[in-house]
């Protein structure tokens, strides 16, 4: 399967699988609902990724006849830290472990480092940045 087909799949998952949070594909939205408050909803960021060849793959001419080791970042951001958490678990819930047909399990890659504030965007957000992956854990 190729990346942009893996890319679109995993789009559309959290699409169709969390209804509490907006999801975008590899762009942060510039102007994300916010509530009453001015706080920003929660939202996925779903990022690109080529992948690559894994070595273990190829045979002994080099060919690796298809496979791929395919990251997929992913930020989950909110203007509460208490929703961005809530939303992170749903985000994990909903990709962890999640077959693409043709294309293996997904799996989060081990790692995932914690929530943060992003100094550089008005209002206020928290995020966590996952990285999943299909192909070895490199």
């Amino acid at each position: 399967m190729n990346p942009a087909d893996l890319h679109a799949a995993v789009v559309a998952r959290l699409t169709t699988e969390i209804a509490t949070i907006s999801v975008h594909d590899a762009d942060v939205p510039g102007s994300p609902p916010a509530d009453a408050k001015g706080r920003v909803l929660p939202y996925a960021v779903v990022w690109g990724s080529a992948g690559w060849a894994p070595e273990e793959a190829r045979t002994v001419d080099g060919d690796a006849h298809g496979a791929l080791s395919w990251p997929c970042p992913v930020t989950v951001a909110a203007g509460d830290p208490t929703w961005c958490l809530r939303a992170a678990a749903a985000v994990r819930a909903a990709l962890d472990g999640y077959l693409i047909t043709g294309a293996g399990i997904l799996r989060e890659q081990p790692g995932t480092p914690s929530m943060d504030r992003d100094p550089n965007v008005t209002p206020t957000r928290w995020f966590v940045p996952f990285t999943f992956r299909i192909g070895p854990y490199l």
